[in-house]
């Protein structure tokens, strides 16, 4: 059993979790920075499922328009 935490802004949520049979974990969430210079982006995070290591990262900005949406693939 692992516990990872991911902190990017003022505000980030996980919205959606899946797993594959490759053993992956991957969240993805929101973060949200408030203020001058608001911000909004996504990010999904690949997790080894045994272990909890990091496999990959990505992330997705809304800078220019201050909203970002996930879209989650099944």
């Amino acid at each position: 059993m692992w516990k990872k935490s991911y902190r990017a802004y003022q505000i980030t949520q996980a919205t959606a979790i899946a797993v594959d049979n490759a053993g992956g974990v991957y969240v993805t969430g929101t973060s949200y920075r408030k203020g001058l210079g608001a911000a909004t982006y996504i990010a999904t995070i690949r997790y080894n499922a045994l272990t909890g290591k990091e496999s990959w990262i990505t992330r997705f900005s809304g800078e220019e328009d201050g909203n970002s949406y996930f879209l989650f693939f099944r």
